[in-house]
């Protein structure tokens, strides 16, 4: 009997050191190195996972403005980013910025060459147009703004129907002559100008005389002076933008007393 008992114990034994278990608490490998155990819970990882920051769109870029009547062109280049969804074209008058007048998107591709015209506009009035560039995650870029008042570029039409009063003898070897004209039609008019001289002197002050002026208006202007010849006059026109015409051209002229 001890002899069967004593058998066991040395089978236990050598199943231990083949193992590598420990008697005391069981655990261990094959190979020593305590494979399938666990160690204790220490609450896991307590960092908590953090997103990567939204990366927003870039800006447009190379804008330019040019205005006109009543309208303002804008040309500019898109953004490169590979997920541009849009870029939004807003303006509002530069008093009233928040009150949005109208916000017009452009679809066009990353980095392409756009141009839009916003016509109805107010001319001499200042608008503020603003661009901003949306993703198609909704992140937008910073925005670009900038100021254009439309206006007029183009000088009113010249005058007409000119006539010269023959000059008339007052005294001391004084004439007094009157220039009569039509003005044109523009409805932006604002200056007629007429310039008097001869090669030698300037009747009128140097870059002529400015007169107010109205749309299709019948204008007289007078003026004394000494005996002369080879008198020229110009004739401008000028609107509101201070667009000025080529001027029209008369003469030459001679003052002189019809009974001399």
């Amino acid at each position: 009997m001890a002899g069967k008992i004593k058998g066991i114990l040395v089978f236990i034994l050598a199943m231990f050191l083949l193992f590598g278990c420990d008697p005391t608490t069981g655990e261990g490998s094959a190979n020593g190195e305590g494979q399938g155990t666990q160690t204790p819970d220490d609450g896991g990882d307590t960092q908590t996972p953090t997103n990567p920051q939204p990366q927003n769109p870039s800006a447009v870029s190379e804008y330019n403005v040019v205005t006109d009547l009543n309208t303002v062109t804008v040309t500019w280049t898109n953004p490169k980013d590979a997920d541009l969804d849009y870029v939004s074209l807003r303006y509002a008058k530069t008093e009233k910025p928040t009150q949005i007048i109208y916000n017009y998107k452009n679809y066009d591709g990353p980095g392409a060459e756009c141009s839009y015209t916003y016509t109805g506009l107010l001319n001499s009035v200042s608008y503020t147009f603003t661009f901003i560039a949306f993703d198609k995650d909704g992140n937008h870029s910073e925005p670009v703004t900038f100021e254009a008042v439309p206006r007029d570029w183009v000088a009113p039409g010249k005058v007409t129907n000119v006539t010269v009063v023959p000059p008339l003898h007052t005294f001391d070897g004084y004439y007094e002559t009157t220039f009569s004209w039509t003005n044109p039609f523009d409805e932006d008019l604002e200056y007629v100008v007429i310039e008097i001289f001869t090669e030698k002197y300037e009747y009128t002050r140097p870059g002529g005389e400015y007169l107010h002026a109205k749309p299709a208006e019948k204008m007289t202007y007078g003026l004394s002076a000494h005996y002369a010849e080879n008198v020229y006059i110009n004739f401008y026109t000028v609107d509101i933008y201070g667009n000025k015409s080529e001027p029209l051209k008369c003469g030459p002229y001679i003052w002189k007393w019809d009974g001399q």
